[in-house]
């Protein structure tokens, strides 16, 4: 009401910036499903935030030598294991562990260890801890039907802000090359003699 009159204030803002980039950010999100979900190569997107703060621990508690801990420690190996979010796998994935889902590897995971490998997330676990950002190892992993497989793993861990604690892990399988040299190695022993 302006002086008996009975008056609309009306603002008008023009949001066609906001909603083109909303929209933007909304296929690249997309883009980037269709990319991670249909890639070739086996990938991995984990949350490693609750494994940095168990390791930070450590660290104020005066841990300096984190493989002399793991060596008198061998259970808190599995402990941090635990302490890793699977938050997004790749069908890739899925098949190189005959899983059929996220949830299927999940309630089995722990089969997909073996000795050998559970030394390689050691090693892997010690770079972290001394702050590496990016690893990669060679190791060997069971499937969940029971197949010895060697891998060559890659961890990434992302240094974007506010994206702490998150990592990229993309597994090869290697087991054929390996083998092919083994047999390569042994036809050259078999020559020389």
């Amino acid at each position: 009401d302006l002086d008996g009159k009975q008056m609309i204030l009306a603002v008008v803002r023009d949001i066609s910036d906001r909603k083109v980039a909303k929209d933007l950010l909304r296929e690249s999100q997309l883009d980037y499903e269709i990319l991670f979900d249909d890639s070739p190569i086996p990938l991995w997107d984990e949350d490693f935030s609750e494994l940095l703060i168990y390791l930070e621990g450590r660290k104020t508690a005066g841990i300096k030598d984190f493989r002399a801990f793991f060596d008198a420690n061998p259970d808190a190996v599995s402990m941090c294991l635990k302490k890793i979010q699977l938050l997004k796998i790749n069908k890739a994935s899925l098949a190189l562990h005959d899983a059929t889902s996220k949830e299927h590897l999940l309630e089995n995971f722990e089969k997909v260890f073996t000795d050998r490998s559970l030394e390689a997330f050691k090693e892997g676990l010690i770079a972290i801890a001394e702050g590496q950002t990016q690893f990669e190892i060679q190791s060997e992993i069971m499937t969940l039907s029971g197949e010895l497989i060697i891998i060559y793993l890659t961890l990434v861990m992302d240094q974007t802000p506010g994206r702490r604690g998150k990592g990229l892990v993309v597994t090869i399988d290697i087991t054929e090359k390996v083998l092919l040299e083994a047999q390569l190695r042994q036809a050259q022993k078999m020559e020389s003699v």
